[in-house]
């Protein structure tokens, strides 16, 4: 939900401004009749506007009829018939194991099942219906502004006409805003590598359903990852996609040629802001200076805004995703043991993306299989992970929620053992399940144990909020220890 509101403010307010500022130049250059135009910008605004209600009223209805009458089948406007991949065609947890079978147990489970499915996949579709009808409705707008401008008509007469086709678009305008409500909700086929990735991908886990636990959603994290590469000035002209929307002239190669403007404009202002301390990347790989930086309270995809560090790593995507791509390129840099390690790094700037990709939440599968894989998590602690990943952790959070309003919560630590039942019951207690031990809790490097937020209104926040907050601590030792590594 941030990021499609965070995208659509971008999307219509820097990107098309941008684009209306380089057409003019490119029509010149190219010949090319058509291209984006200023006037698309208040359009964009009057369509926000007037389509704020309509959108939330389609939504409600959407997550309404789905919950009651369609059995948590979520249907869309948009498409024909949308369910979430991750119950399509499958069986409910009491159906698998019979459970549905037992008169009272399955009455009580199955409505357990279908408040969670309300709450989990019909907000999403909820989310989905409502950004939609904006990105649909902006779309159109824009289309009928551009038209009745570029016709030739001015002030009242461009004002009817945009009118006239607003009401009744014709194909081409109902097309391209259906393809612009799919790319601003992340929800598009992806073309290229990256589309055949995504594609393979979606194939194999249909055949092994259980692949799903380890990585449940693939379109839209593939989606978000090409909007990335396309505002990225280095890796966008690789693709082949962008280089035919250039070629292919009018709105479509002025928003692509802006994109790029717009993320190299970004770069240069992370790059002023690396060199001046104010944003982090993924911090140093130097264990000693990472767990310095932890105790100093400085945040890893953060701004600096005063004493605080404010995370861009979610809710910002894909603009977070350019961010973060030189961010990290710089902290390569920064934290290089020599030069010429610095000038390898550099290079690593499309690495950098994969890096930030892989630390997402809908990807956490992904990462600790790569982490295994790697050497860096032993398949005890692995297969303890993701049995204990069946352990609801509601408990817990409420758990921390309360002792964060009445005492400074310590983060509990599961020790590490080769044993894996001990392992699992480690993990079991850390996500709330009453095993009966006491979990030391977690310390920095001074020994001193390591609180859950700093404050209560601030640790209260970062229990909900995907964008967390983290306060910097005075600590010469840790400031020393960061300096000298």
């Amino acid at each position: 939900l941030i990021s499609n509101e965070f995208m659509r403010g971008i999307n219509n307010f820097a990107v098309r401004p941008i684009a209306a500022g380089i057409s003019p130049i490119r029509r010149a250059i190219t010949g090319d009749d058509g291209g984006v135009e200023l006037v698309e910008t208040m359009a964009s605004a009057v369509a926000l506007k007037q389509g704020f209600v309509d959108a939330v009223e389609l939504a409600s209805r959407l997550w309404w009829k789905g919950t009651t009458k369609h059995g948590a089948e979520y249907q869309s406007m948009f498409v024909e018939q949308r369910a979430d991949e991750l119950t399509r065609g499958t069986p409910t947890l009491t159906e698998a194991t019979g459970l549905d079978k037992v008169p009272i147990f399955g009455h009580i489970a199955n409505l357990y099942e279908r408040g969670l499915r309300a709450v989990s996949y019909g907000g999403l579709s909820m989310g989905d219906e409502y950004n939609k009808t904006l990105n649909y409705r902006s779309s159109v707008y824009q289309q009928a502004v551009r038209k009745a401008y570029q016709s030739g008509k001015r002030g009242d007469e461009m004002t009817e006409e945009a009118n006239r086709l607003i009401n009744d678009p014709d194909a081409t305008m109902h097309e391209e805003g259906h393809r612009e409500a799919e790319r601003l909700t992340f929800t598009n086929e992806v073309g290229g590598f990256l589309g055949e990735l995504s594609r393979n991908a979606r194939q194999m886990t249909s055949r092994h359903p259980s692949l799903k636990f380890f990585l449940p959603f693939i379109k839209t994290p593939t989606a978000l990852l090409d909007r990335g590469i396309k505002m990225n000035p280095l890796l966008a002209p690789l693709q082949a996609e962008t280089r035919e929307r250039i070629a292919k002239g009018g709105a479509d190669a002025d928003m692509a040629i802006a994109e790029m403007v717009f993320g190299a404009s970004i770069m240069s202002l992370v790059y002023i802001l690396h060199d001046s301390g104010q944003i982090t990347g993924a911090g140093p790989k130097n264990r000693n200076q990472q767990t310095a930086y932890d105790k100093l309270g400085i945040q890893d995809y953060s701004i600096r805004v005063g004493n605080d560090y404010v995370s861009f790593a979610r809710g910002t995507d894909p603009l977070g995703t350019t961010m973060a791509a030189m961010a990290e390129a710089m902290d390569n840099i920064k934290y290089a043991d020599s030069p010429d390690d610095a000038v390898v790094m550099m290079g690593e700037l499309s690495l950098a993306l994969a890096q930030y990709a892989k630390e997402q939440p809908y990807l956490t599968g992904v990462a600790n299989i790569l982490k295994l894989m790697d050497g860096n998590m032993n398949f005890t602690s692995w297969g303890a992970k993701q049995m204990a990943g069946f352990v609801p952790s509601l408990s817990r959070d409420l758990s921390s929620m309360y002792r964060g309003v009445t005492d400074a919560p310590s983060i509990p630590y599961a020790p590490k053992t080769d044993n894996f039942w001990q392992a699992f019951l480690n993990e079991a207690t850390k996500r709330g399940l009453p095993t009966g031990r006491e979990l030391p809790p977690k310390r920095y490097w001074d020994g001193s144990v390591v609180l859950a937020g700093q404050g209560e209104a601030l640790f209260l926040y970062n229990t909900v909020s995907p964008i967390r907050i983290s306060g910097l601590q005075y600590h010469p030792e840790s400031n020393e220890l960061a300096r000298n590594s």
